[in-house]
Parts: structure tokens; sequence; C-alpha cells
């Protein structure tokens, strides 16, 4: 679960038309938990004590005053722009054998076999 941007607790007794409220729970059952989500108040009856929120995609829901959220949206609303791209092991150069590290009989610049012989160079 993320932690909301805002970190006021609303509950039935101070929630108010047209306000954001995220992280919503209601008995281990949690609505707009992801990052950058939220929820609206678009009605509220206090005689039957529900509240019917919309999401950002216009659905409508109900849910009962027993509810616990938090003002505000999720915060790290620009998380889903991270690119998580190749790690810079190398930083722009072309890895080059030495060599010493060669065998000299599978490669022609290959040497130190720990003779007298020369090694030649590249």
């Amino acid at each position: 679960m993320t932690i909301p941007s805002i970190s006021l607790i609303a509950n039935f007794n101070n929630i108010f038309l047209n306000c954001i409220i995220s992280n919503i729970s209601l008995n281990n059952f949690y609505i707009a938990t992801a990052n950058g989500t939220y929820t609206k108040v678009r009605s509220i009856e206090k005689i039957k004590k529900i509240i019917f929120i919309t999401f950002p995609s216009g659905s409508l829901k109900r849910i009962s005053y027993s509810f616990s959220a938090y003002f505000g949206r999720n915060c790290n609303i620009f998380s889903k722009f991270i690119v998580e791209g190749k790690s810079n092991k190398f930083c722009n150069k072309i890895p080059i054998v030495r060599g010493v590290a060669m065998n000299p009989i599978d490669h022609p610049n290959g040497g130190r076999t720990k003779t007298c012989q020369p090694e030649k160079s590249i």
C-alpha cells in the first residue's frame, strides 16, 4: 500500500461533497490504493449512512459509513513514467580483452605462456 500525500484521515463525520479521498478501507477491502489514484464523493445520505463515490473512470460505487480513508491523492503519481533501462556497466566503452589473458594457441595475439618468446602487440 502506498503512503498518501495528505495524512488527514477521513471518516463519515468530516466528509463533504466533491472532496478527493484515497486508500478507502472497508472491513479488509481496500479501494483506490495504487499510485496516483483517487475517488470523489458525489453524494452523502446521512439518514442511511451511505456515501456514493466515483472513480476517475466514471463508475459509481456506494460505501457504508464504517470506512476510513485519506484526503487527497496517493503520492508518486508519476511512477508510470520511470524508465528502468540498462545498467551503465561499461560507461559507453567497448570492453577490450588483454592479450595476456588470451590463450596463444587459440588467438594470434595471445601471449605469456611462461616462455622466452616475446608477446605480439595489437
